[in-house]
């Protein structure tokens, strides 16, 4: 059956394996529904010297979703930024942000939490003495 397969012809085959590590920021790490998400990418080489070329940066919901992707966003000096939009009805949950350098397989994740975040609220109450004088000392 494989006979037919086997061949003295010799080829080359050229095997190119290049590691990365690839670090993906966010401005913040928690969002509510509307905010815009600001990301930054940087790409370094396992030596450490920076890669430009060209990546692919797609949000993912909570659900697993792809909800927006800019392709083939340029690394200056190993590094790219933009931003989403997140539309007012997002979804609460962890959302992703991946990465995929062109021309790899491999793809890198960061993830940030949609929330409804509001600040607290508080009171501040002071008890002072009716009478403050000036040459009274701080007890």
């Amino acid at each position: 059956m494989f006979r037919d397969l086997l061949t003295t012809e010799k080829y080359s085959v050229v095997v190119r394996k290049e590691n990365f590590v690839v670090f993906t920021q966010t401005d913040k790490k928690i969002y509510s529904p509307g905010q815009t998400v600001k990301y930054r990418v940087i790409v370094m080489r396992t030596d450490f010297s920076l890669y430009d070329g060209f990546c692919d940066v797609t949000l993912i919901s909570a659900e697993g979703i792809q909800i927006n992707k800019k392709e083939n966003a340029a690394l200056v000096k190993g590094f790219s930024q933009g931003e989403f939009e997140l539309v007012d009805s997002a979804t609460h949950g962890q959302w992703k942000i991946k990465v995929a350098l062109d021309g790899y397989r491999q793809t890198y994740v960061t993830v940030f939490d949609i929330e409804e975040y509001h600040l607290p609220k508080f009171d501040i109450t002071f008890d002072m003495p009716d009478v403050v004088r000036a040459d009274s000392a701080s007890e």
